[in-house]
């Protein structure tokens, strides 16, 4: 089989074996799977330089495997999210909050100069109440 095949070949069968892949905490470009055959058997996958590898048989013969073929499934869903997220449009900017004169936000009328409501006397553009 050709390169390209054994490729093809080891991505339908981690899309079709369900092959799931997990990060190892504080390990980044680290990765673990669980063997099909044999369930206690786990093997690591490491992601460096946008190379991958496997300790399994698999990968070590031929040098491709469902094992990293699913991680590159998984990377490549990490990297749409991840560029989904940083072209988050825009948002608008807020309105700029109503300034609060000193003499308090119990307001009845508007202050001559349109920024404040105020009680009347409270802003030194009003005229006091007689």
């Amino acid at each position: 089989m050709t390169t390209a095949e054994l490729t093809a070949r080891a991505a339908d069968r981690a899309r079709t074996e369900h092959v799931q892949i997990r990060a190892i905490a504080g390990r980044p470009g680290f990765y673990t799977t669980r063997s099909k055959t044999n369930r206690a058997e786990h093997y690591t996958l490491v992601d460096i330089d946008g190379g991958q590898a496997c300790t399994c048989k698999g990968f070590e013969y031929r040098k491709s495997c469902k094992h990293v073929e699913a991680l590159r499934n998984r990377l490549a869903r990490e990297a749409v999210k991840a560029a989904r997220s940083a072209a988050v449009l825009p948002t608008e900017e807020p309105e700029p909050p109503i300034p609060t004169h000193p003499a308090g936000p119990s307001a009845r009328r508007a202050c001559v100069c349109g920024l404040y409501e105020v009680e009347p006397g409270g802003c030194p553009h009003m005229p006091a109440a007689a």
